[in-house]
């Protein structure tokens, strides 16, 4: 009776202090090649760098010092590349993981890691969400995009889209002056600020003391609750 009480309350400290454990980055930075399927999505739940091309190829590699490598997951769920660690890390090189993919929808950062592009994003509707610190930097085609931060991240933004429809909840940062589009939505909640080029219609919602700039002759209609602003930018 004794033994089938130890083993389960042993297999559960097994599982609390594995999923604590700590790996401290040692020796030179090595790459290792990742068996992926094929996705469209990418969700990282880490603080690395992301650099994503747009390629016919899927692929993922891996670049961290070698004894942490082990503690750097990347699964599939579906059709999404998910991307994160076992444990905490500890290390002063950089952690960069190089993707290539196809059809490219949705970028997801959660935490403080940061998704660059290296060439445009193309496709009929693209999503971007941030959550806590992150960052994004994408160049992009698309009809639709839509894009969502709750924290403090940054989403930089370059190309063309029909529309764009944007939600901000504290005090994260829409950089898309660079982004031609049509119709334009930014609903801002908290201290976030939201920079756009519209050239034919911005709805905007402020709810706290956040701020939408504009680019373009618009049409405008604006909700603002508090002291937050809409206001045309004068280059």
């Amino acid at each position: 009776m004794k033994i089938k009480l130890l083993l389960p309350f042993s297999f559960l400290l097994v599982l609390l202090f594995g999923c604590n454990r700590t790996y401290v980055g040692e020796g030179i930075v090595v790459s290792n090649v990742r068996e992926v399927g094929e996705f469209n999505r990418i969700v990282l739940n880490m603080g690395a760098l992301v650099v994503v091309k747009d390629s016919l190829v899927h692929s993922c590699v891996v670049k961290a010092q070698g004894n942490i490598q082990e503690a750097i997951i990347t699964r599939m769920d579906g059709n999404t590349l998910v991307i994160t660690t076992k444990g905490q890390l500890i290390t002063d090189e950089d952690i960069v993981i190089e993707i290539s993919m196809n059809k490219e929808m949705a970028f997801e950062v959660n935490g403080s890691g940061k998704i660059v592009s290296v060439n445009t994003f193309k496709n009929d509707e693209l999503d971007f969400e941030i959550n806590g610190s992150g960052v994004i930097e994408a160049d992009v085609v698309a009809n639709k995009i839509t894009s969502n931060i709750s924290g403090s991240g940054i989403l930089d933004l370059s190309g063309s889209a029909n529309s764009f429809n944007m939600q901000i909840s504290g005090s994260g940062t829409v950089n898309s002056f660079n982004l031609l589009t049509l119709d334009a939505k930014a609903s801002i909640s908290g201290s976030g600020e939201a920079d756009v080029n519209a050239g034919k219609s911005l709805y905007a919602k402020v709810s706290g003391s956040g701020a939408v700039r504009y680019l373009g002759n618009p049409e405008v209609s604006k909700d603002i609750s508090g002291s937050g602003s809409v206001k045309q930018h004068v280059q």
